[in-house]
């Protein structure tokens, strides 16, 4: 239908959120350590965002997403943290620090929030979803480093669909596995490795309409897959 931005204007898109209310597609853009708003028309509106650590300062971010009320939330990778800014790429907040313990990030890659506030952050490194409060306090984490279910290795994205569930990019595993959003426990999975429908080269990326349907990105086979609420291809 229509193409955003040209290499002038991005330089390496890794994330997006749509805002209904003021009709503006957000797209992060690692390599220029920023944040671009398009319109519904594809032209650049603003940007935000500059490499470095103080408040609404990024260094490599790769996701974000958009909470109910507005707000936006970016996983801001080599800050350790994720960044909290306004409609207009104000910074409203941040939380998340450099460590190994509970409530803290290596690798924060992807992020989800919830109706309740509830923020999701995937961290690639620790091979974990850890949820947050709107505050940055710790409250519990799904998952640990494996090949099980309920299981992660490098994990890279997170995404909310109906009926409380939670989505995650299963990205070594080549699955996107589901979860209860409610209280973490693993409801199921689908996906392989594989280049036949329904299979994954590294899959980063998914979301989910409001039928149920979900669309993942399937990296390094170039494609998007669509499946049916009931994850069937």
């Amino acid at each position: 239908l229509a193409v955003l931005g040209m290499w002038q204007e991005l330089q390496r898109p890794t994330g997006m959120a749509w805002s209904p209310d003021r009709r503006l597609l957000y797209v992060v853009d690692t390599l220029a350590h920023a944040v671009h708003a398009f319109d519904g028309d594809g032209k650049l509106g603003f940007s935000f965002g500059k490499r470095g650590a103080g408040d609404g300062e990024l260094n490599f971010p790769t996701q974000i997403a958009r909470s109910p009320s507005g707000e936006l939330y970016v996983t801001d990778t080599f800050n350790f943290r994720v960044a909290i800014l306004d409609a207009d790429g104000r910074a409203t907040g941040s939380f998340g620090r450099h460590g190994d313990g509970s409530g803290d990030l290596a690798m924060p890659k992807g992020v989800a929030v919830d109706t309740d506030g509830v923020v999701y952050v995937v961290d690639a490194l620790f091979d974990n979803v850890q949820l947050f409060n709107r505050r940055g306090d710790f409250l519990l984490t799904l998952g640990a480093r494996g090949t099980g279910f309920g299981e992660f290795w490098l994990p890279s994205g997170a995404w909310l669909g109906g009926q409380g569930k939670l989505y995650v990019a299963d990205y070594f595993n080549n699955r996107i596995q589901i979860f209860n959003a409610n209280n973490g426990s693993f409801l199921s999975a689908f996906g392989s490795f594989g280049s036949g429908d329904g299979q994954f080269d590294f899959p980063t990326g998914a979301a989910v309409d409001p039928s149920g349907r979900v669309f993942v990105v399937d990296t390094f086979r170039y494609r998007v897959q669509i499946f049916d609420s009931n994850n069937a291809f």
